[in-house]
């Protein structure tokens, strides 16, 4: 596919699973374990190499789970923070 090699060996390249990254979203571990920042180039800089159709699926979950209300705050649950276009 033309990819360039790994820099450093690929010292620090780590996979991120779809579903610790949808789990995690507004928890604790969301910036720790830098699934944010996953999340994010996911839904701008990713195309789906391999199977398209559970790739767009799992795309639309991850953008679904921003705009869920959580316990205890449906009432004041506003979806601002996430601009798709």
């Amino acid at each position: 596919m033309d990819f360039p090699e790994f820099s450093g060996d690929g010292e620090y390249l780590e996979i991120h699973d779809v579903y610790s990254m949808h789990k995690e979203l507004g928890g604790r571990y969301d910036d720790y374990h830098n699934y944010f920042t996953a999340r994010i180039l996911l839904l701008l800089e990713s195309k789906p190499l391999y199977n398209e159709e559970l790739y767009y699926s799992l795309v639309r979950d991850i953008i679904n789970k921003y705009y869920t209300d959580f316990d205890k705050h449906e009432s004041e649950f506003e979806p601002i923070f996430l601009l798709t276009t």
